[in-house]
């Protein structure tokens, strides 16, 4: 039997919805009685899974809040049931990898068998389907949290502290080992023991090394790599037969310049992240041509020095597909800010990070940029230590983009008590989450409560450690 619990705070009521195959009841009242009771069958499970989904949905707009089920005390981990795991059900899962729908599946099979794990893999995949500010994310990271101290042992019992695993969506997706111990024996230990590990994260050319002829990495989509590589090893790694599966790649804090990166072989990479090697627009411009531009969705350039000349390069470049970019420290002014505005290929783009560049307050590179119709998909945006001050609040506070914002970041800007007014008592229809950390408006959490109800404002004193969080979540 499965259950969901939603809380009504304001009218200290509760609802839960229990269900299995195709029987259904839902149970509501007072909080602290039984409550009434409401029994229903439907002709097929999916019918019925479909009313709880909507039984649920309607119970929210009404104003509850669904709440987790306590965690299984730690002293009973041990004798909870362990479901044989179904080579079938994996076999499933990793045939339609990006897929939830058979991760579900096995989920209800292993909750009928009262095996933890599917519980972990629905709180795990919801999470994944909801957006990160969505208020909902608290309660089931608290679950997650819950669930992982308590039976990670169980679930990865060979692996010590050596190997870092990080469960997505119900199972272990990204391994990182540590450089002392890197082998190709612990890796391929690792990869038998969680077979759907897709990436794998290692530190500097010495571990990479250690693991080359692992046949195991034949599976991996994604590598990282944390540290410095020589100069030769970027050609290196994409002449390894092991690694032509990899289209997901991270090269941070290499020290990597231009000439090295010239080792990168033209790939459909997804995602790429580069972050703090040394580029400039040259660098940029090679990286730009290893790339083909209906596969990259996640581009990271940020601390390479790309410049405004390298922002120029990247908006000339169509990536139809490309959702996230990260530009932070960067060298950027309002002159990059005017090319991103004009930029004909990214329309796509959902999430930008233009933190810790110098665009000094107002002018026509940041009102283009707000203004821009060839950036209708953007919705995120960090602008954390811009120095946009009053007045570049301004441009974007009346401009078009803030009408759809849905995260908006200005910690450490030179934002007053005038500015934070003006934030209050502006529209911002779509926005949930808010940083405005670092600035001077120590007074305004009350304004802000009352002026954007609906949206979790963060507001760390300049003055004091304490943070105030104000709005929901």
């Amino acid at each position: 039997m499965k259950t969901r619990r939603l809380i009504h705070a304001d009218k200290d009521t509760f609802c839960e919805v229990f269900w299995d195959g195709t029987e259904a009841e839902v149970v509501s009242g007072a909080r602290g009685t039984k409550g009434r009771a409401r029994r229903l069958d439907f002709e097929t499970p999916m019918g019925c899974n479909r009313f709880v989904e909507e039984e649920v949905a309607k119970r929210i707009k009404q104003g509850f809040v669904e709440v987790m089920p306590e965690a299984l005390p730690i002293e009973q981990a041990v004798t909870a049931p362990r479901a044989t795991a179904s080579p079938q059900f994996l076999a499933e899962i990793a045939a339609a990898y990006d897929d939830d729908a058979p991760r579900l599946v096995y989920a209800d099979w292993l909750q009928s068998q009262g095996d933890p794990l599917g519980e972990l893999i629905v709180v795990q995949c919801e999470r994944a389907r909801l957006e990160r500010w969505d208020p909902k994310q608290r309660l089931l990271k608290d679950r997650e949290d819950q669930l992982l101290i308590t039976f990670r042992r169980r679930w990865l019992p060979e692996l010590d502290d050596d190997v870092a695993a990080e469960f997505r969506r119900g199972f272990v997706e990204r391994v990182r080992i540590v450089n002392h111990r890197a082998t190709t024996k612990l890796l391929d230990r690792v990869l038998a023991i969680a077979p759907l590990v897709r990436t794998l994260e290692l530190d500097g050319e010495l571990a990479l090394e250690r693991v080359a002829s692992a046949a195991s990495l034949r599976a991996l989509t994604g590598l990282a790599i944390r540290g410095a590589l020589r100069s030769t090893s970027v050609e290196r790694l994409m002449e390894m037969p092991e690694l032509v599966g990899i289209t997901r790649l991270a090269l941070r804090g290499c020290g990597l310049g231009r000439m090295a990166l010239k080792g990168l072989a033209l790939r459909a990479w997804q995602e790429l992240d580069l972050h703090q090697n040394t580029l400039g627009a040259n660098g940029t411009r090679l990286v730009l041509e290893r790339v083909e531009p209906d596969a990259l969705t996640a581009l990271d350039i940020g601390s390479c020095g790309v410049g405004d000349d390298g922002v120029k390069l990247l908006a000339a470049t169509p990536l139809p597909r490309l959702h996230t970019l990260n530009l932070r420290r960067s060298s950027l002014t309002r002159r990059a800010l005017g090319a991103l505005a004009a930029a004909p290929g990214l329309t796509a783009l959902r999430r930008i990070d233009l933190s810790m560049n110098g665009f000094h307050e107002a002018g026509p590179g940041l009102g283009a940029f707000c203004e821009s119709p060839k950036l209708g998909a953007l919705c995120e945006l960090d602008l954390r230590n811009a120095m946009l001050g009053d007045a570049g609040l301004e441009v974007l506070a009346r401009s078009q983009l803030a009408r759809r914002l849905v995260a908006l970041d200005l910690g450490t800007n030179g934002i007053t008590e005038q500015g934070a007014a003006l934030l209050a008592t502006t529209p911002w229809p779509a926005l949930r989450y808010l940083n405005l950390s670092g600035n001077p408006i120590d007074k305004a959490a009350e304004a802000l409560r009352s002026g954007l109800p609906g949206v979790r404002v963060v507001l760390r004193s300049t003055t004091a450690s304490a943070a105030a969080i104000v709005g929901d979540g």
